[in-house]
């Protein structure tokens, strides 16, 4: 069995960007900020950095690291922190450029913290909107930040769920009449489609502390699950959407407005074993419908959306495969070849697995490119980072900023944006060599 690449990690001072602030604005002269850097085959560092104005622009911060760590400022909130000690060159480290403090919501006597958190986030492509899925039943919509005002509006909230809701998807019109619309799952075993009025409504409420305005009621509740919905999304066509739960199902429904089904399910696919599944990911890429499974066994499944087959499961007899406890994320990427995607599973012991699977008139070969772990804390999400197309259709590498070299470099992989337990979302690049099937973690 091989064991997972063990990556370096970078921590900082959770209000250090506060710190920097107050520095540059003169509230204090100067400041000290911690950095810690670890690996699990070598001594923890343990630095700090001395945050002053520098002599060459008195407008900027000057950063002088010791005790083993040096920072450098790419960007206002973008830094590169160096450990030479755990072989860490410039690892990137990015502060918020905004930051939406939700409101207080309702409380009841049996309210709890955990009312208050968000299980899960959507945000409109155009950062205009986002809806955030929270754990005493209700959704929340509101207004991303602009320029163009001065107050960020209040959020509008609906009561859909009687349990927390656990996942939320904002979907864009079908028509361009049509208002955007809300697709949310909960642990009360049901799915809701809602209508949202537009960011009109939003625009017109000033900011409060408390949520004083309601969503419409929904228009469609789907209801087949017998266990949690863990997951749910839209397809591209609008009318159809895919949810998974915990009962070990991954339903497609019908959600055109005359349909006169009265639960609107149109298809089933069980997960291998009839296990709980966490999360889904979908590609509708190379003329095919895809879903990958990540399943609490810790195996996933790759399923054929269309035919509602199941076409690959790492539970297969034959396929050597080390599980690494449940697994809760999972992702999917189209490549350049057509019908080979990259598969990224995240596990609960915190290791990160990627696989290749070639499709070939019905038939899957999974390829294990290997796997690596931060920390040991739990993936919560993963999501690769798509590469760009230029104006004439061609592939635009994805691009990353190097300090050193003072400019930018291409990838010929894409990134993996991976969210954990710990709060803290990382950005892993991947690096396969075209010869051999042999992986290297950043």
């Amino acid at each position: 069995m091989t064991l997972p690449t063990s990556l370096p990690q970078v921590t900082i001072q959770a209000d250090a960007f506060t710190a920097i602030e107050d520095v540059e604005q003169g509230v204090i002269e100067n400041e000290d900020i911690w950095i810690s850097c670890y690996d699990s085959s070598m001594p923890s560092v343990h630095g700090k950095v001395a945050v002053m104005i520098s002599d060459e622009d008195r407008t900027q911060c000057a950063f002088k690291g010791r005790d083993g760590v040096q920072c450098e400022r790419i960007q206002n909130t973008i830094f590169a922190v160096s450990c030479p000690a755990l072989h860490i060159d410039n690892r990137s480290i990015h502060f918020p450029t905004h930051v939406i403090t939700l409101p207080e919501v309702t409380s009841t006597k049996t309210s709890s913290k955990l009312d208050k958190g968000i299980n899960n986030l959507d945000i409109s492509p155009d950062g205009q909107l986002w809806v955030a899925a929270l754990g005493n039943g209700s959704v929340l919509v509101g207004a991303g930040p602009s320029k163009a005002r001065k107050d960020t509006p209040a959020p509008l909230e609906g009561n859909y769920h009687k349990g927390a809701v656990s996942t939320v998807q904002l979907v864009k019109p079908t028509t361009s009449t049509a208002n955007p619309r809300i697709l949310s799952g909960s642990e009360d075993f049901s799915l809701v489609l809602s209508e949202f009025p537009g960011f009109s409504s939003l625009a017109q409420v000033n900011s409060s502390a408390l949520i004083s305005q309601t969503l419409l009621p929904p228009s469609i509740r789907l209801t087949s699950h017998t266990r949690s919905v863990t997951s749910a999304r839209v397809l591209p066509c609008g009318t159809k959407a895919i949810s998974a739960g915990r009962d070990g199902t991954l339903r497609v429904w019908d959600l055109t407005p005359e349909s006169t089904s009265v639960s609107r399910q149109i298809g089933m696919v069980r997960s291998n074993g009839d296990v709980a599944i966490n999360s889904f990911a979908l590609s509708f890429a190379h003329s095919a419908s895809l879903a990958v499974l990540a399943l609490q066994s810790g195996h996933f499944d790759l399923v054929d959306v269309d035919s509602r087959n199941t076409l690959f499961s790492t539970s297969s007899a034959g396929f050597e495969y080390t599980r690494n406890g449940p697994l809760d994320a999972i992702d999917i990427y189209p490549l350049y070849t057509a019908h080979k995607y990259l598969v990224a599973t995240g596990s609960q012991r915190g290791v990160i697995s990627f696989f290749i699977c070639t499709i070939d008139n019905g038939s899957v070969v999974t390829t294990n490119l290997g796997s690596c772990i931060r920390n040991g804390a739990g993936i919560s999400d993963v999501k690769f980072i798509p590469l760009l197309k230029d104006s004439i259709g061609k592939w635009i590498q994805s691009a990353r900023y190097t300090p050193s070299a003072k400019k930018f470099v291409t990838d010929a992989y894409p990134r993996l944006l991976v969210a954990t337990m710990m709060a803290s979302p990382t950005n892993f690049k991947y690096l396969k060599n075209r010869i051999q099937p042999a992986s290297n973690f950043r």
